[in-house]
């Protein structure tokens, strides 16, 4: 079940930004949290689609990669 069923916006935006910076230093993690991201719905609040944006550009500042979700 999604998450934010049982959260408001400004909490699930709060924990989005606290994962990406505990998971930041493991590429493998930050992957996981995007993949899990991905799986949520696109007609999110903005607060939670701006804070998806702001971790993405995190992970791509510290690894210098562009496409770091790769789709199977």
């Amino acid at each position: 079940m999604y998450i934010g069923a049982w959260i408001n916006d400004s909490s699930c935006s709060a924990m989005i930004k606290l994962a990406i910076r505990i998971c930041k230093p493991y590429l493998e993690q930050c992957r996981k949290l995007l993949l899990y991201w991905d799986m949520m719905p696109q007609d999110s609040s903005l607060s939670i689609a701006a804070a998806k944006r702001h971790a993405l550009r995190m992970i791509q500042k510290e690894y210098g990669i562009i496409g770091l979700v790769q789709r199977v």
